[in-house]
Formats: structure tokens, sequence, C-alpha cells
């Protein structure tokens, strides 16, 4: 099996100034703000103001998350920028360069072919973490079953008061 030419250039080791750890950092960073945003900062502010998001209807729910997307995104240019600033003299023009006149879809500096290819990767990404998600709860399930099963087979509930005891803790143990 043969890569295409431009692939292989594509997957040539680039040579930039600065190291493994401002990689890692900026890794980190973004990861650190990204989580932070959308699991702390923007809860925080919904509780302090007394909006519940959970009772948003469709449209709310598709401004919060369109507002949360922009800040993320606001913020993953200023990790790149904190990280890179000081090597900007020394780059090429064409690094971070998004040019609509170019050559939007080839493989190299492709910026609208590699937009979609994330965009598309998105969707797999959500359907998979669902899938895990889904198969999580039902392995929940069938191990709170299992011990409930245990409860009753080892006399933890020999009669209907007992059964429906078991059967009452196991779904307060799920809730």
């Amino acid at each position: 099996y043969t890569l295409h030419p431009q692939i292989l250039q594509v997957r040539q080791r680039w040579d930039v100034p600065w190291g493994g750890w401002r990689v890692f950092l900026g890794i980190s960073g973004w990861s650190l703000s990204f989580v932070l945003t959308a699991a702390v900062l923007f809860p925080v502010l919904c509780v302090v103001n007394g909006v519940d998001p959970r009772t948003f209807d469709p449209v709310e729910k598709t401004q919060y998350l369109l507002v949360i997307q922009a800040a993320e995104t606001l913020e993953t240019f200023l990790v790149l920028w904190l990280l890179l600033r000081k090597f900007a003299p020394n780059l090429d023009k064409d690094w971070f360069n998004v040019d609509p006149r170019g050559d939007a879809f080839s493989i190299e500096k492709g910026w609208l072919t590699w937009a979609l290819i994330g965009y598309v990767m998105v969707f797999a990404s959500i359907a998979a973490t669902g899938t895990v998600m889904n198969a999580g709860e039902h392995v929940w399930a069938a191990v709170q079953h299992s011990q409930l099963q245990h409860q009753i087979g080892a006399g933890g509930a020999g009669d209907a008061n007992g059964l429906v005891e078991g059967m009452a803790a196991a779904g307060a143990e799920g809730a």
C-alpha cells in the first residue's frame, strides 16, 4: 500500500523553533481552559445569575452552546498567541495564514479541507463517546442487578418485604 505523494509531503517532519515542553504546555493549557470554561465557568455564572441551563428550550440550549464554543475558540487563540508570540518574528509567512483566495482544498495548505475533516470527525467522536457512555450505563445496571440477585440468593431478601427493600436500595444507589 502506497500513500499519495501529497500525503507523504504533509507527513514530513516539521522544523519548529520551540521544543516539546511548549507543545505539552499548549495542549495542557488548551485542554484545561476548554474543560474549565464548559464545566466550571459557565455553570457557575449560570448559578450566580439564577439561571438553570437544564430548563432551556432547544433554541436557548443552542445559543448557550454557541457562546461556550465561541469562548473556547477565543481561549484557543489566546493560548497559541501566549505560547508562540516570541517566535512570531522568525516564522515563515505561511504559518497561521488562512487565505481564502488560495487553494482551500489542497492537502498541504488546504485550510478548508482540514476544517471539513475536523467537522466530520466531531460527529464521529460524539457518536463514539455516546456509545461508550451508553455501554457504561448498561454495564452499571447489570452490576447492580447482579448484586441484587446475589443479595436475594444469600437470604438477604427472604420475604416479600426484603425483596422490596433490596430493590429500593438498588434503585437508590443508581440514582
